[in-house]
């Protein structure tokens, strides 16, 4: 081979060489959080007088939702200036705010996370005192909703060491604390003493009760944070300081005393007092028969109505289910003609010292009639009979559908827009299949008293049967002399073997109030609920096949619903409880459980 051949040859292996593409040497992927290399002044720190401390990590790191995070108990005058420069985090407050004799941490939540990886130092402390020693008794507790028992993330507790019934509403507390996503939240530091305990979901960052849709908690009582007085060898303090020092959960001049508190946890619920400003929000009159009023809030029966005509038997009132909404309906045609009415409404209404009031409001209700088109006009010009969209119907509405089967524990329902005046029951009829044949059923038809409108027919149905329903027109004529339209309808039943049962074994009630039993779907809806005053069974029948769980309210003012409780009169929201776990149905099966309830510790 000659010199040139070789050196062409040798200049393409070096080339081809350079041109592989090699991937670099990899490691372990970095889980660790950040380390506290130093901190200025030390973590614990007594006679502490510093306007600043530095916290060096091993790290770069990064704050995340510092505002958010960032907890100091007792709380500062005004959140701390911070400054990251370099590996690490200064901290710039007043000192001269800072109280005597007074134990301080700084709690830190997920706001420190490193600078690649997001691995979070998770609720580091700083804690100093601003006197000759630390405190150090802590207790933790869970935050829970009153009504649906989940936990509370976020919300500020508070805790009050001159505590009074004013205290929420008049000062700011003594010690802080933020609940995590489990709704737990925990005080460290604390000096032994008596103490009060709220929770408070604080709209305007004020640390104060002051807004009447500000959620709280309170304890009903007082409690005791003592120390237990047990001498802990000197030695073990030192081994335990020794092994901590990296995570600086134990400080330098700690007692030689082991404290601990009663009680040892502590559970809040939170609820939203009932109250809002009752005044009238809006009305309409959309249809020259039909008045509505809607109010802000939810009324009571004391308010009284007055009209520019004679009401005597010429109208009927109709509150909706919320007692927000009022429906006039004007039975007298002669009196739906006038285009103008006057109401003169008298109820409680908040007035602008926050304080209800009965008052008069004078209500205008002006109707205006639909402009008629214009191949409307041409047919009244013509003499011709309007068509029959102009026509107005009662309307019916009914729960049976030829596209659905009908569970067969209910009754068949109609449900009308208008008051009815006259029933005409020979033109409504119910038949049963049997094969190509109908069968007339004979049945009996009932106003619903619970449901204003609405009548049902009294007639058990067979499972998994067709039927057919028929409503002629004129089988309902309303106070208009409106009559229905023709309802022709096909429908069929459930057979019994695509239902389930639960049967709920209740035992543990033991005192003089009632108890709710609810049975909730996936979705948390209530699809039954029963009243019982002692042990017993439930039975919770004809439910189509799901997930379900059961909840328990404890009904202390007897009115059969859940209510809420208020802080100013001291009241908690009534107690509730769930089942332990879901339950799973299947069709055609019956499924026992038992439930052990147990006594309410507090009342009302």
């Amino acid at each position: 081979m000659k010199w040139y051949q070789l050196i062409i040859i040798s200049t393409l292996v070096i080339l081809a060489s350079c041109a592989r593409i090699v991937m670099p040497p990899g490691g372990p992927e970095d889980n660790t959080p950040p380390v506290i290399a130093k901190s200025f002044p030390l973590n614990g720190s007594t006679l502490f007088n510093a306007d600043k401390i530095e916290l060096q990590f091993d790290e770069y790191i990064v704050l995340k939702n510092f505002n958010q995070e960032f907890v100091s108990s007792p709380p500062l005058a005004e959140k701390p200036e911070k400054i990251l420069k370099g590996k690490s985090l200064i901290l710039k407050f007043d000192s001269d705010s800072l109280k005597h004799n007074t134990t301080y941490t700084f709690n830190f939540g997920n706001a420190i996370s490193d600078f690649r990886n997001d691995n979070v130092i998770s609720q580091f402390r700083y804690v100093f005192s601003t006197g000759e020693h630390l405190n150090s008794l802590q207790f933790e507790g869970h935050l829970f909703s009153a009504k649906e028992h989940k936990p509370e993330e976020k919300i500020w507790v508070l805790l009050y060491n001159h505590y009074t019934d004013s205290s929420l509403i008049k000062q700011k507390p003594d010690f802080v604390a933020k609940t995590d996503i489990d709704g737990h939240f925990n005080f460290y530091n604390i000096p032994s003493g008596t103490y009060g305990l709220a929770a408070l979901n604080d709209i305007n960052n004020n640390l104060i009760y002051d807004l009447p849709n500000e959620q709280i908690a309170f304890l009903d009582s007082t409690f005791v944070l003592k120390i237990n007085q047990i001498i802990i060898p000197f030695d073990s303090l030192i081994a335990d300081k020794l092994n901590n020092d990296t995570t600086q959960h134990l400080y330098q001049n700690d007692s030689t005393w082991k404290e601990s508190i009663s009680p040892e946890h502590i559970d809040l619920y939170l609820f939203e007092k009932e109250w809002s400003k009752q005044f009238i929000k809006s009305f309409d009159r959309s249809k020259k028969d039909v008045l509505s009023i809607y109010f802000n809030a939810s009324n009571d029966s004391s308010l009284r109505a007055s009209y520019n005509f004679d009401d005597q038997g010429k109208i009927m009132q109709e509150w909706n289910a919320s007692k927000d909404s009022l429906r006039i309906f004007l039975l007298d045609t002669n009196i739906s003609k006038i285009d103008t009415i006057y109401s003169y409404i008298d109820y409680f209404k908040t007035d602008t010292a926050n304080i209800l009031r009965r008052t008069i409001d004078t209500l205008i209700f002006v109707y205006k009639a639909p402009i008629a088109s214009k191949k409307d006009k041409e047919k009244n010009n013509k003499g011709d009979t309007l068509s029959l969209s102009a026509i107005e119907y009662l309307t019916i509405g009914t729960n049976v559908s030829s596209s659905k089967s009908m569970d067969i524990n209910r009754k068949i329902r109609f449900n009308f827009n208008f008051p009815i005046d006259k029933i005409d029951t020979s033109k409504i009829e119910l038949f049963e299949f049997d094969d190509t044949l109908l069968i007339h059923q004979n049945f009996i038809l009932i106003k619903d008293s619970n449901i204003n409108r609405s009548y049902f027919i009294d007639q058990v149905l067979k499972e998994n049967t067709k039927y057919r329903l028929n409503v002629l027109p004129g089988a309902f004529i309303d106070y208009r002399n409106c009559l229905n339209d023709t309802l022709d309808i096909v429908f069929k039943t459930k057979q019994m073997s695509s239902y389930t049962e639960i049967i709920c074994i209740i035992s543990g009630i033991n005192n003089s109030f009632p108890r709710i039993i609810q049975l909730l779907d996936a979705t948390g809806k209530v699809i039954n609920s029963e009243i019982i005053t002692e042990d017993g069974k439930l039975y919770f029948s004809f439910i189509n096949p799901g997930n379900y769980n059961l909840k328990s309210i404890t009904d202390w003012n007897n009115n059969g619903k859940w209510d809420t409780g208020d802080y100013y009169k001291k009241r908690q929201a009534e107690p509730v409880m769930f089942y332990k776990e879901t339950i799973p149905t299947k069709a055609n099966w019956s499924h026992e459980i038992n439930w052990e309830l147990g006594p309410i510790n507090n009342h009302p």
